[in-house]
């Protein structure tokens, strides 16, 4: 299921969550003057994803999840989160809940965490411990897995 990357799990996280506001809204949690903070949350994923895109472009190892990493970079983002794409990716979909506005859609978020909790990021970080060993695991102890104060 290598075609299962978290750009495709995000779009069904979000056809799922505008699903279910739609079908089963369960209760109205934001008004709509909260709202546009949804927006703003969505965007600021999205940069985040496009700012560790781009410089591990331009780093020149791997951005694809299942691919070999080439290089271990431990600048920008990264050092405040061992995976700052997923943490974009979340945040996006915090957004789409928020704008959104009731309880139901949350189960997106939720799906995404363990889905990227549970298979990529484990996947990864073992790809990341066999091409660079000590260095990785230097780098691991001192950056937390989703944030740099949560340690794991």
């Amino acid at each position: 299921m290598k075609w299962f990357i978290p750009p495709v799990l995000t779009t069904c996280c979000v056809a799922l969550m505008v699903l279910l506001d739609r079908a089963l809204p369960l209760a109205g949690l934001f008004p709509a003057s909260i709202r546009i903070a949804g927006i703003v949350l969505l965007t600021a994923g999205f940069l985040m994803i496009a700012a560790v895109g781009l410089l591990l472009l331009r780093r020149d190892t791997e951005v694809h999840t299942f691919g070999r990493p080439r290089k271990l970079v431990t600048e920008g983002l990264f050092r405040f989160s061992r995976n700052p794409i997923y943490l974009g990716f979340l945040l996006s979909l915090i957004g789409v809940w928020i704008y959104l506005g009731s309880l139901s859609p949350v189960a997106g978020c939720l799906i995404f965490f363990v889905v990227a909790d549970r298979w990529y990021i484990p996947f990864e970080e073992r790809q990341l411990e066999r091409a660079f060993g000590p260095a990785y695991g230097t780098y691991r102890a001192g950056v937390g897995l989703w944030l740099w104060f949560l340690r794991g």
